[in-house]
């Protein structure tokens, strides 16, 4: 007996049905969300320098006009100058290979892009976003104010700012060791000021 053309047809569609339901779904990826980020003027920084010489953004001397006490300065991962005046206070630059759009994109998207702040401001003329506040214990049980900045140096590139100052009397963040932020921001210009030729 040869099977009827309706339940041969019939047979066909199911087995296309049934292909179809166990191959992979092509999945979309959303679109990129709308942002407006602030524009970086001219050229932007010589993050060149920085680069190979990360200590080069900020002197020691330019420190210790700020008010700082005493500190050393020394390169960590090839990339990123820190500055150790103790256990508790000290003063990060590095280049990130992040952009200000990065930032604003992962704010769009609901992602806090690697902090816990998301607070733009301007550092002369500079676009920057405030990304981490802190005011806590550290490992050792110290109270310290934590700040860090993303300046945009270039479209392309961040400067990360990142300072610690802890609360001992004998805190050679002098002034400012309740204000990482406040030093923050001067710090910042310093950078701003040192990279603009």
């Amino acid at each position: 007996m040869t099977p009827r053309p309706r339940t041969v047809a019939l047979a066909a569609l199911l087995l296309l049905a049934g292909s179809a339901a166990c191959s992979p779904h092509k999945q979309t990826t959303p679109p990129e969300p709308s942002v407006s980020v602030p524009p970086i003027p001219g050229a932007g920084l010589n993050v060149d320098r920085i680069k190979t010489d990360p200590c080069s953004a900020l002197t020691l001397d330019q420190l210790h006009d700020l008010g700082f006490v005493g500190g050393h300065q020394q390169v960590e991962s090839g990339t990123r100058c820190m500055t150790r005046f103790d256990d508790t206070t000290t003063v990060g630059v590095w280049v990130d290979g992040a952009t200000l759009t990065t930032l604003y994109t992962e704010r769009a998207r609901g992602h806090s892009g690697g902090g816990n702040h998301f607070d733009p401001i301007t550092i002369d003329t500079y676009p920057a976003v405030i990304t981490y506040v802190a005011d806590s214990p550290n490992s050792t049980g110290t109270e310290t104010d934590n700040c860090t900045i993303a300046l945009g140096a270039r479209d392309d590139t961040l400067i990360n700012v990142d300072i610690h100052t802890g609360y001992s009397s004998s805190n050679p963040a002098g002034p400012w060791k309740r204000d990482a932020r406040g030093v923050a921001q001067k710090v910042t210009a310093l950078i701003v000021a040192n990279l603009s030729n």
